[in-house]
């Protein structure tokens, strides 16, 4: 019971994640979203691995985590940044 109250919270968690994710203002916005939803996606998964005690969901959610880790570190290093000069931004 403690874990169909869980997986339902977490549903719904990532539904409103997901609602964030279509309505962010900017492409940084619309990535955390995504990358929350993500987060509650494995969550949702590790509950379900144990509900019904199948230990190949929680490979699927390790595969996401890195997944989610890649993805988030090469957005932070492709974004591009305004550049400075003399205390002014060009740009």
């Amino acid at each position: 019971m403690m874990l169909a109250v869980a997986a339902t919270c977490l549903l719904v968690l990532v539904l409103v994640a997901l609602v964030a994710t279509f309505y962010g203002r900017s492409n940084a916005d619309k990535l955390l979203g995504a990358l929350l939803a993500s987060g509650l996606g494995m969550a949702l998964l590790a509950i379900s691995a144990l509900w019904l005690g199948q230990s190949a969901l929680l490979d699927v959610a390790l595969v996401m985590a890195a997944l989610a880790v890649t993805v988030g570190s090469t957005y932070a290093k492709n974004r591009r940044r305004p550049e400075v000069h003399g205390g002014r931004k060009n740009g």
